[in-house]
């Protein structure tokens, strides 16, 4: 279970759909959260509509500005608290269970608009006995380390931030995979790199979903990256099945490496037991060779109980009766003579003379 958000800077390009379809595929998430998207409500449907999500709720963008899309799958159930241009605030119930709070962030950009934004936050507490979670793009760097490169944070904004975590019981969830969710996109010494988005829950919400991590998802059509927060932790990867390539027979080595492995440890690499055609169970070094060498013969004798008229009968016919019948008649010496003069006397010589090969 996970949700995912991320500010796309626009989804009119199609770089930027085919990054965000590529990250729904690989989490799947329950819950996804887009901000600028630049695109109107009808816009949106049709992406929605290829990802397969059940609900949506859209905050239209003012002209090419902002902009805040919300989709969920048919797990998910969500009722629409309160919304603006800089938030959709939501609570969610998922699978049956105790519904909580889940609050998608934009931050405003000006900051005329941050220390009020951050204010009236605080009081979005749906009720004291319900569970808080916040994602989404903040808007403002909290500590200088979120920051790489630039001119040194605005500390009053931080504070802001910093004040508003401190009075709502929050805390932030870490995010693996990257220490900057945005970058300027330039090399060198003009590289700028912050911690811009984030994931804020209550100590509750916490004790509901231990394993809840964040994970950061590489995207190279925006300049910010996605953030997932996963609910019930990663999942241990599978072991992949060794595979032998045809192609590694065309290298010398081949044969020493493979000989040299199965020599190492006879004990460790020796056949057991193997199943018959009849899904019984074969033991023994001598009884399993014998079935083995029962199979491969089996492979390799030609089963003469096959009708090959039934199979025939099931072939189209590419070649009528009467085109078989001409090409397969002998062919005469008149035909011969027409096909080529030069073969046929040729033809004649040999004949005299009793020469043929």
């Amino acid at each position: 279970m996970s949700i995912v958000a991320w500010n796309a800077r626009g989804l009119g390009n199609p770089n930027t759909k085919r990054a965000l379809k590529d990250t729904l595929i690989k989490y799947n998430p329950l819950i996804t959260f887009l901000s600028e998207t630049k695109k109107n409500q009808k816009y949106l449907e049709r992406i929605k509509a290829t990802n397969k999500f059940s609900g949506s709720f859209y905050v239209n963008p003012h002209g090419i500005a902002g902009g805040l899309a919300l989709w969920w799958t048919e797990n998910v159930s969500i009722k629409i608290l309160r919304e603006s241009v800089n938030f959709i605030d939501t609570l969610v119930l998922v699978n049956g269970e105790d519904p909580w709070q889940c609050t998608f962030v934009y931050g405003p950009p000006y900051t005329s608009e941050k220390q009020q934004f951050w204010a009236n936050l605080q009081n979005f507490r749906h009720c004291s006995n319900v569970k808080w979670c916040i994602i989404g793009d903040i808007n403002i760097v909290a500590n200088q380390n979120d920051k790489d490169g630039g001119a040194p944070i605005n500390k009053s904004h931080a504070q802001w931030f910093l004040d508003f975590m401190d009075v709502s019981g929050l805390i932030e969830v870490p995010i693996k995979g990257g220490m900057f969710t945005w970058s300027n996109l330039r090399c060198d010494n003009d590289a700028i790199a912050e911690k811009l988005d984030k994931i804020l829950i209550s100590s509750d919400w916490s004790l509901a979903f231990p394993k809840a991590i964040g994970v950061l998802e590489a995207a190279v059509a925006s300049d910010h990256d996605p953030i997932i927060l996963i609910l019930d932790g990663m999942r241990k990867k599978r072991k992949k099945m060794f595979k032998f390539e045809s192609r590694w027979l065309l290298e010398e080595e081949c044969y020493t490496s493979v000989s040299e492995a199965w020599a190492g440890n006879p004990r460790q690499n020796a056949i057991i037991k193997i199943r018959d055609a009849s899904n019984g169970w074969i033991e023994g070094e001598e009884e399993i060779f014998k079935e083995f060498q029962k199979h491969f013969q089996s492979l390799y004798t030609k089963d003469t109980n096959i009708d090959l008229d039934r199979l025939t009968d099931v072939i189209p016919l590419a070649i009528t009766v009467d085109i078989n019948n001409m090409l397969s008649r002998e062919v005469t010496v008149e035909e011969i003579r027409k096909a080529s003069p030069l073969c046929f006397v040729n033809l004649r010589l040999m004949m005299e003379m009793n020469v043929w090969y």
